[in-house]
């Protein structure tokens, strides 16, 4: 049974449409992410779920039950906001106890989950500090203990993370899964950070224009895009434009546009003639054949970049049009020497070689 679902939940503002009727099924457990460009939809589907906002139509169902006019306190809905929004005239033990003291529970209880959470976020020796003694990190770890202490059944994340600075994010990102973990509660975390949301979540929903344009794991949208949004949106991709020549069940052939044929994937049924885009990923693209390279196509290099751990090489090729061909390496001494303007073999397996509907593309 899911935790939460929405269906034709649907928000506008005058003529905008900031959430198109949408259906969604969070399950028990799950760690969700609402991920998308700015204007995407993901902050006023969370803003609805946790009756910030009202809907203009559609249902919220939580736990079986209809909460879509419910009071947010209503909901058994913890929130967790990027500015923490602590109290700063309550000590650290009075804000994790607040939540739990607007439910009338016994002092001797409060005292005890209060101890409990700060156990569990590793700050023991807080209780009696103010929030503006804390550094950011601190003060993200006491709103996540206040948000999770009366174990609510879904737990929404507004860029919790957005404040701290990449070395503290990326420790935080573990820390919540560790808590995520402990507790076994369901989190809906809102983010634009595309390494964030392939880290942290079970499931990716990615956002745009107001509706979902794909729902799926982490490997999914990465690997199995449906649409050329989602191919361009989620990590870095060359596209080469072609047209589907042959298909069979979740392979094809496509004839690129210098006349090349080369095989790929079909995440979704094409039909044959079909105007397609070919999605290579940078890394998938190399030098040396290696094993399970059988495919290749032929570029001229143009220029490089050192990045630090990997070297970016960009190629002109006829399949890639105007836009450079981009292929990444590991940086290092023994890799050898590369010449612009000379020509190289790009290897690649056929299987990471997605081929996307080009139909309706700008």
């Amino acid at each position: 049974m899911s935790t939460l679902e929405t269906q034709g939940l649907g928000k506008v503002y005058g003529d905008f449409v900031a959430l198109a009727p949408t259906d969604l099924k969070v399950e028990k457990g799950e760690f969700l992410t609402l991920l998308g460009p700015s204007g995407s939809g993901k902050t006023t589907l969370l803003s609805l779920i946790a009756g910030l906002a009202d809907a203009d139509g559609g249902r919220i169902m939580l736990n079986g039950r209809d909460v879509t006019h419910a009071a947010p306190y209503q909901r058994d809905i913890g929130m967790m906001f990027q500015n923490y929004a602590l109290f700063p005239h309550m000590t650290i033990a009075e804000n994790i106890a607040f939540p739990l003291k607007m439910r009338g529970k016994p002092q001797a209880d409060i005292d005890r989950l209060v101890t409990e959470a700060l156990e569990m976020v590793r700050l023991p020796h807080i209780a009696d500090r103010y929030p503006k003694e804390l550094s950011g990190g601190q003060q993200q770890r006491v709103a996540l203990a206040r948000c999770t202490i009366y174990r609510p059944s879904v737990i929404l994340m507004d860029e919790p993370l957005g404040a701290l600075d990449k070395k503290l994010r990326d420790q935080m990102q573990f820390e919540i899964l560790r808590i995520h973990a402990e507790i076994g509660g369901t989190i809906i975390y809102v983010t634009h950070d595309q390494e964030e949301a392939m880290t942290m979540s079970d499931r990716i929903c990615l956002m745009n224009g107001g509706r979902i344009a794909q729902l799926g794991s982490p490997d999914d949208l990465y690997f199995r895009p449906e649409s050329l949004f989602v191919a361009d949106f989620l990590g870095e991709a060359n596209l080469l434009e072609g047209s589907l020549i042959a298909g069979d069940g979740d392979s094809g052939t496509v004839r690129l546009k210098d006349g090349a044929e080369i095989r790929v994937s079909l995440p979704r049924p094409l039909a044959q003639g079909s105007a397609v885009k070919v999605m290579l990923r940078p890394q998938n693209l190399r030098l040396d054949p290696g094993a399970g390279a059988d495919q290749s196509i032929t570029a001229r290099l143009a220029n490089l970049a050192v990045t630090g751990a990997s070297t970016k090489l960009f190629f002109d090729a006829p399949a890639a049009g105007d836009a450079a061909l981009i292929a990444t390496r590991p940086t290092a001494i023994s890799a050898g020497v590369l010449e612009r303007g000379q020509d190289y073999r790009l290897c690649f397996d056929s299987r990471d070689a997605v081929a996307i509907s080009a139909e309706g593309a700008a």
